[in-house]
């Protein structure tokens, strides 16, 4: 509080003709600096509360034709949100907190495909698009049982293993989305080569060269 006083006089005096101006414009301009100073604090705490949330993301969808390239997509336009890499994609050890559980996967709070977090608690790209288009699918989950969706990351992968993974994604579209597959937009995350820096530091590059 003390600090806040200090501030708010301090203020007053910065403010044009402030000591020579009457009872009630000092009043209002006391009023606007601790609105202002309340307003900063209170969206300090709510970040605070959960520290890789957005709680306020409030961008606004607008109303667009349908896309024909990708120079006019629009997040709201995407339609599937899919992710291919290794440990980090699916979120192992994301939750664990001893030793035991740091090859458990936790898909649900991924970074990508996450949808166990509301944006407000953690950012993930799912719920970011989410804001634009509630129906885009690809979210997993790990609340009741493990459900990876379009998350096709597994821990452990390497870069040159990024092809099996994209050929078992593009099976599983064609079967989910059907006749309706070549018509939807999809983002999709790739993240990986944490694996391949630990073999080079190794000098074991045969099997990446090949």
């Amino acid at each position: 509080m003390r600090s806040f006083l200090i501030f708010l006089i301090a203020s007053l005096f910065e403010t044009q003709n402030a000591i020579i101006s009457p009872p009630n414009a000092l009043l209002e301009i006391s009023a606007e600096i601790f609105n202002n100073w309340r307003d900063t604090r209170e969206k300090f705490m709510d970040s605070m509360k959960h520290p890789m949330g957005l709680p306020h993301f409030n961008c606004s969808r607008p109303i667009l034709d349908s896309a024909t390239s990708v120079h006019q997509l629009h997040p709201s336009q995407i339609d599937v949100i899919a992710a291919l890499g290794d440990s980090v994609t699916v979120a192992q050890a994301a939750k664990s907190s001893s030793i035991f559980e740091i090859l458990e996967q936790y898909p649900g709070i991924s970074f990508v495909t996450g949808d166990d977090v509301t944006l407000n608690e953690q950012s993930t790209l799912i719920n970011m698009f989410q804001k634009f288009s509630p129906r885009v699918k690809g979210g997993s989950s790990d609340r009741i049982r493990k459900f990876y969706d379009f998350n096709f990351a597994i821990p452990g992968s390497f870069s040159y293993e990024l092809p099996d993974q994209a050929k078992m994604l593009v099976k599983t579209l064609k079967r989910r989305l059907g006749t309706d597959n070549s018509k939807k937009w999809k983002l999709v995350n790739i993240f990986i080569g944490h694996n391949d820096l630990c073999q080079f530091c190794n000098n074991e590059v045969n099997r990446f060269m090949n």
